[in-house]
Formats: structure tokens, C-alpha cells, sequence
């Protein structure tokens, strides 16, 4: 038991169930995640399934969790990935497809530039040639035309 739930239970309030998982959301959405990351943390916790549904249903209506916005907040923080990555990224951490192209069509990224920038530093250097410099960027997620 946390501090807090000794406190209540020896003025004689015993903590609820749902009131224990609510601290435990509010704990986890102090930085940015996506509501699949937030389901997982909660029942690896032992959260019941129907309580983790019902706060995360409840607190993405209050605006308190927003896969688009984490979407867009993720795309801009990543500047050294190509798209094709972002968007696996993203799709990995249970962004759906539609708040991806939407998060992608308002950041409006080059890709050229994003490639030519990354490329930049390496180019030039003793032992890298054009041919690893490509496989370099096709790691990073970069599209061949790029």
C-alpha cells in the first residue's frame, strides 16, 4: 500500500478499486502515450479489463488522451526517420492509419530533406561509400527515391 491508501484506510475510508486504477492513469499519462501503451501498463498492473476500457474510454473523452496528437508530437521529435519507419513506429505503438495520415498530412515532411540532412555528416567520410551510405538510409526507414 502507497502512503495515500494507509492514510485513508486508517481515517477508516478504504480505497475503491476504480479510484486505485484512476491514480494509477493519472500517474501514467503524465507524459505522452498512446491509449494501446496505456491499456498494456494498466493490466500488466492488474487493472481488470473492464475497469482499463471504462478509464481509458472515459479519460480520451476528456481530452486527456489523444493518439493523434501523440502521433504528431512523435513525428516531429524523430528528424533522423524516414516515414516508411514513423509510420511502423507508430502502427507498432496502436496509432490506427487514419490519425497517422492525419498527423502526417499537417507536419507536411520532406523526406529529401529529412534524408539529405541525415546523410549529410556521414558523406564524405573515409570508408563510406555511396552504397552503404544508401543502406543507411534505407535502415532509417527512407524511401529509395529519397
Amino acid at each position: 500500500m502507497t502512503s495515500r491508501e494507509e492514510r485513508a484506510v486508517f481515517r477508516g475510508v478504504p480505497p475503491s478499486e476504480h479510484e486505485k486504477w484512476k491514480s494509477a492513469l493519472l500517474r501514467l499519462i503524465q507524459r505522452p502515450r498512446t491509449r494501446k501503451e496505456l491499456y498494456v501498463k494498466l493490466r500488466q498492473r492488474g487493472c481488470p479489463e473492464a475497469t482499463a476500457r471504462d478509464l481509458l474510454h472515459r479519460f480520451q473523452q476528456m481530452g486527456y488522451i489523444d493518439d493523434r496528437t501523440y502521433a504528431l508530437l512523435y513525428l516531429d521529435s524523430k528528424k533522423n526517420y524516414g516515414l516508411r519507419r514513423l509510420r511502423d513506429d507508430l502502427r507498432a505503438r496502436g496509432v490506427s492509419g487514419d490519425d497517422i495520415d492525419a498527423a502526417c498530412d499537417e507536419c507536411e515532411i520532406d523526406e529529401v530533406q529529412r534524408a539529405f540532412n541525415v546523410a549529410q555528416p556521414w558523406n564524405g567520410r573515409p570508408g563510406i561509400t555511396p552504397d552503404k551510405l544508401k543502406a543507411r538510409l534505407l535502415r532509417r526507414g527512407f524511401a529509395p527515391a529519397a
